[in-house]
């Protein structure tokens, strides 16, 4: 059984992935905000991150998702519960960050294991989770 932490503020969909991976006997922990996800990796151990690239506040888009969380993880490497913790980041945006970076690539390049586009099909989910896993062997 692995520990999944959620970066994701639309509630439904968030249960919708939660339900999905208990089914598959894993443990998930639901996080709204980026600042809720940093103090939960900083606290206890995850085996792996499923991360929302955007926060919403109200009717607009913070910096407080994935992205921040990812460059939190890169900062805090060295702390036990942040260490080598793989994230996948998902997306239902096709917004540009900077001089026309695609965000998916940012993400790529501060460390996500692998990004994903909304809607996801529970199956693609499922199968980046076990692609993502930690070896229990290992």
């Amino acid at each position: 059984m692995a520990t999944i932490l959620i970066l994701e503020d639309d509630a439904d969909l968030a249960e919708q992935w939660i339900n999905v991976l208990e089914e598959q006997g894993h443990m998930a922990v639901h996080a709204t905000r980026g600042n809720i996800a940093k103090s939960i990796v900083n606290t206890q151990p995850v085996d792996l991150i499923i991360a929302d690239i955007f926060i919403k506040e109200g009717e607009e888009y913070v910096a407080d998702g994935g992205l921040s969380l990812l460059g939190h993880l890169q900062v805090n490497r060295a702390s036990l519960h942040a260490k080598r913790t793989p994230v996948i980041i998902v997306t239902g945006s096709s917004m540009k960050v900077g001089l026309g970076i695609e965000v998916l690539d940012t993400a790529r390049d501060l460390g996500a294991v692998e990004t994903l586009r909304k809607p996801i099909d529970m199956d693609e989910l499922l199968a980046a989770v076990e692609r993502h896993l930690p070896n229990p062997s290992a």
